[in-house]
């Protein structure tokens, strides 16, 4: 609750994602700009509120992206229609940029929740299209193959093995060494070794490859004829 009595958000774990807690959703960034809170709260009817461009924190959480928030403002070329969030680029004056946007007019604050719930369904149908037509390409455009898997031998099981040890346990600054990128926070490793615990492992971040070592030693692929 605000300094002017705006109930701002509830985030409650577990619930139903058809069952709105609140009127706003709180989406800060966290270590990555992309936050699964802004798809919860739109499929909850509640209304995201979300940075503007994802620069708060000196660009942090952006990964270099140089905009991460522009399809939420403005859409793309194929859906071009911004979403009805709370835009925010300072958090300080969240408080007056709610009852700028409505939350303290009943009247106004509706009209917003119809708009929200306009635009999920546009944006659903617009990404089930999206996700229908890529199968439909890549299933007229890739054709039909058979592949083989060459399986790692006992010696390849044994490096690795070492390898991932190594990396974990000699090297006291594995978590220092990798490169930042948009695709962290991290790939999940959920390769289990003999003789290992079983999650530690899997629980584990990757940002080198002796943390993810491959299943197989090699894969090769070939196209059938019709």
């Amino acid at each position: 609750v605000g300094d002017n009595g705006v109930v701002v958000a509830r985030y409650e774990l577990g619930g139903a994602l058809d069952a709105p807690t609140a009127v706003f959703a709180l989406a800060p960034a966290g270590d990555v700009w992309s936050s699964g809170r802004i798809l919860e709260s739109l499929l909850r009817g509640e209304i995201p509120v979300v940075d503007q461009t994802y620069n708060t924190d000196g660009g942090l959480s952006a990964k270099h992206c140089l905009d991460p928030a522009a399809f939420w403002r403005r859409g793309d070329d194929e859906f071009r229609l911004a979403a009805p969030f709370v835009f925010v680029d300072d958090w300080d004056a969240l408080p007056d940029l709610l009852v700028a946007f409505g939350a303290t007019d009943d009247a106004i604050l509706q009209r917003r929740l119809d708009d929200l719930d306009r635009y999920r369904t546009r944006l659903l149908e617009h990404l089930r299209d999206r996700i229908l037509a890529a199968a439909a390409n890549a299933s007229a455009s890739s054709p039909a193959t058979a592949c083989d898997a060459l399986p790692l031998s006992d010696a390849d099981r044994r490096r690795l093995r070492r390898d991932a040890d190594r990396y974990y346990g000699d090297d006291a600054s594995w978590a220092d060494d990798y490169a930042d990128s948009p695709a962290l926070p991290g790939a999940g490793c959920t390769l289990r070794f003999e003789g290992r615990p079983p999650d530690s492992i899997r629980t584990a971040f990757c940002f080198a490859p002796p943390c993810a070592p491959p299943q197989v030693a090699d894969f090769r692929c070939r196209p059938l004829r019709p």
